[in-house]
């Protein structure tokens, strides 16, 4: 029920998880246009890539592993 999804919706700006997401996509960001050589700002764009999956996994939940029974 979309309701009862929506009750039970963590707010996102409290979740832990998503500022980690977050700065890891800040810090790919950084990586890939500061870092000279090309295999470091593949690095860096990895970082953004897996930062912002996080995100959308995230905001795509609501409820932690801890939640699961």
């Amino acid at each position: 029920n979309y309701l009862n999804y929506m009750a039970n919706k963590k707010d996102w700006y409290k979740s832990r998880a998503i500022w980690i997401a977050i700065a890891t996509s800040v810090a790919g960001i950084i990586t890939a246009f500061v870092a000279e050589y090309p295999v470091l700002q593949s690095v860096g764009v990895l970082m953004l890539l897996k930062g912002l999956i996080d995100v959308f996994i995230r905001l795509d939940t609501f409820q932690g592993i801890k939640g699961v029974e």
